[in-house]
């Protein structure tokens, strides 16, 4: 299976296709995905509710791709529209549906958002475990296959728990890092002498830097 799913796979699945209404569009349009996407038909869960504190837009996803777990959590959300059942439409943006789909991702904390229509197709990526976001158009109009999306969902899920800057556990990491570097560091003086201290210094100097880099990074993540 490829490592991308582009823009024009998935328009390939509707290619000459004619649907009178946006249920007749879903219901074709579920089961194809589950090849193009490598996914179980289980994943692939249609008319979910979301949550979401916005009363004036609707509460349900057309269509949401999940992980194959005890947890379901959303991988990819897909909002179908008919593109002469759309008011606004200007300069290749739905201005209505872009609204509609970024709020049913900020729900389900989706990393990828879909707008489909008959003939238009925008790809949009969030932020992975961050709340008060707007999802980008992602600008290479492809996305990664699922496994791979789930890879990354796991990798920042682990770097939350860790590292998330709201969470503050990171700081209890350093202060008990500092509180062990200093009787390795004695201990270290005492049996090696003060050449094999200062070598050890600064290899704990390049892990710290290491360390820094990677919250630095954590904190363009998350924010």
């Amino acid at each position: 299976m490829s490592k991308w799913i582009t823009k024009q796979d998935i328009l390939d699945l509707i290619k000459g296709k004619h649907f009178k209404t946006e249920d007749e569009f879903r219901d074709f349009l579920a089961p194809q995905l589950v090849k193009l996407l490598g996914v179980k038909s289980s994943q692939i869960v249609t008319e979910s509710d979301t949550t979401s504190f916005d009363s004036t837009l609707s509460n349900r996803a057309d269509i949401v791709v999940r992980t194959d777990d005890q947890f379901q959590k959303a991988i990819i959300v897909i909002e179908l529209k008919l593109r002469n059942s759309i008011e606004k439409y200007k300069n290749g943006d739905y201005l209505d549906a872009d609204k509609q789909l970024h709020k049913y991702c900020q729900d389900t904390r989706a990393p990828y958002g879909i707008l489909l229509t008959d003939d238009f197709c925008a790809i949009y990526k969030n932020k992975y475990f961050s709340y008060n976001q707007k999802p980008k158009r992602e600008k290479t109009n492809r996305i990664p296959s699922v496994d791979r999306i789930e890879d990354t969902m796991a990798f920042y899920a682990l770097l939350d728990f860790l590292l998330y800057k709201k969470s503050m556990k990171y700081l209890l990491i350093m202060v008990m890092g500092l509180a062990t570097c200093g009787p390795v560091f004695h201990a270290v003086t005492t049996a090696f002498g003060w050449t094999v201290t200062l070598i050890s210094a600064f290899i704990i100097g390049l892990v710290a830097t290491a360390v820094l880099v990677v919250l630095a990074l954590v904190f363009k993540i998350f924010d």
